[in-house]
């Protein structure tokens, strides 16, 4: 606007210049008329401030952690069913029960506790156990020599010191077996609570295992140098404690030897077993007795006319069951070659079949065949009484359930076959 006003006012001043020369020339006959110019308003571009944009810094808000307040749980003691609040009795007369008195409460005298025949506490064994218990004895440490029949022999041992020519005083009983073949092995079936084996060591023996019940115990080097003895040495394995019950013990020999060794002998000289002559149950036996006897008095008591709507039913008698056991036996069969009642050298027939029978089920629980000595020894566990049968003589033997059973079988000259399935 402050540039429109000057222009206006010099618009104005040309106006009132030309109509005071227009008067004054008013007596002319020509009128000259002189072109006006008009001022009119005409839009006129003008500055215009535009808006920009401007940053404004924005306020974010933040959060800030405040402590609220919880409320609290407050234990309030309530009436729980410890609380007596109060007394009820019911009385139906004519009906009398016997109740116990305050005095009468059963208490164990002890823990329950098992039989003393289920645990063992196995003593050390002495320098040399007795081949038998003392008189009156139930249990102790004995020796097993291997002149007895209840050991059962595989490959070819020898029986050192029962000639004149051969002494030996250190071993436990005066004689002992050896043997150097490669296959040779030795069973013995014993009742008790822990064996141990005594055994022989030289210049020319070698390695054997022992294992109980299928399970190895040890392996046993018995090289012994000639520089510590030169008549070789006599000792024993540590003792292994058992499960008072039926085993089998197993002498293997495994056919090496120590780097020093010139041999891979193996020499037995007895078997030494914590024997127990009770019989082990195996569960242990419990026994709860009261402190007090009950006393029963009379007091009223509820419930008149009582109607037993069905009776509880009546068990049947269950059996006994029988607990299974170990049944092992040792067999021999050779052949009678002079003819006197008693098996000659080196007669042990090979490759006969033998069999356990379970009687009841008439099942075989367990076979074998005799080794080159003629001998085969088998054991199984059950409760069932049990039977040996050779199939192809049809010799048939009734076994023991509670002892190791031992079988020497010697076949008559006559009966002795040709050829052995």
């Amino acid at each position: 606007m402050k540039k429109i006003v000057p222009v206006l006012a010099v618009l104005l001043l040309l106006v009132l210049g030309s109509v005071f020369f227009i008067r004054q020339r008013g007596s002319a006959s020509v009128v000259v008329v002189s072109p006006t110019m008009v001022v009119s308003e005409t839009s006129t571009a003008t500055e215009t401030d535009t808006p920009t944009a401007t940053y404004t810094e924005t306020v974010t808000p933040t959060y800030t952690a405040t402590n609220t307040a919880t409320a609290t749980q407050t234990l309030t003691a309530s009436s729980t069913l410890a609380t007596r609040v109060f007394p009820v009795l019911i009385v139906n007369p004519g009906v009398l029960l016997p109740t116990l008195a305050a005095s009468s409460v059963l208490r164990p005298t002890s823990v329950l506790s098992p039989s003393p025949r289920s645990t063992l506490v196995v003593p050390l064994p002495p320098p040399l156990s007795d081949v038998a218990l003392a008189a009156g004895q139930s249990e102790g440490w004995v020796r097993y020599e291997p002149k007895m029949a209840l050991f059962a022999w595989s490959g070819n041992w020898q029986l050192y010191g029962d000639k004149p020519n051969e002494k030996t005083f250190r071993s436990a009983s005066g004689v002992y077996k050896y043997t150097d073949a490669p296959d040779a092995a030795m069973a013995m079936p014993f009742h008790g609570a822990a064996v141990r084996v005594r055994y022989v060591g030289c210049a020319v023996c070698g390695v054997f295992e022992v294992r109980v019940d299928g399970r190895l115990m040890r392996s046993v080097d018995s090289y012994y140098a000639k520089t510590q003895d030169a008549l070789g040495y006599f000792g024993t394995t540590e003792f292994w404690t058992l499960a008072n019950g039926d085993h089998l013990i197993q002498i293997v020999s495994m056919n090496r030897r120590n780097p020093a060794s010139t041999g891979s002998v193996v020499g037995i000289d007895a078997i030494e077993v914590y024997r127990t002559d009770a019989l082990a149950t195996g569960l242990p036996t419990m026994t709860l007795t009261a402190l007090v006897t009950p006393t029963l008095t009379a007091s009223p008591a509820s419930v008149a006319n009582v109607v037993i709507l069905q009776q509880p039913p009546a068990l049947p008698p269950t059996g006994t069951q029988v607990q299974p056991v170990m049944v092992v036996v040792a067999f021999s069969i050779s052949y009678d070659q002079q003819a006197l009642g008693v098996a000659g050298a080196k007669s042990g027939v090979p490759g006969i079949s033998v069999r356990m029978l379970d009687i009841v089920t008439n099942q075989v629980i367990a076979s074998g065949f005799t080794d080159g000595q003629g001998l085969v020894t088998l054991s199984a566990t059950t409760s069932h009484p049990v039977r040996l049968v050779t199939p192809y003589f049809g010799k048939v033997w009734e076994l023991s359930l509670s002892e190791p059973n031992s079988i020497a079988w010697v076949i008559k000259p006559g009966n002795m076959p040709v050829l052995i399935p």
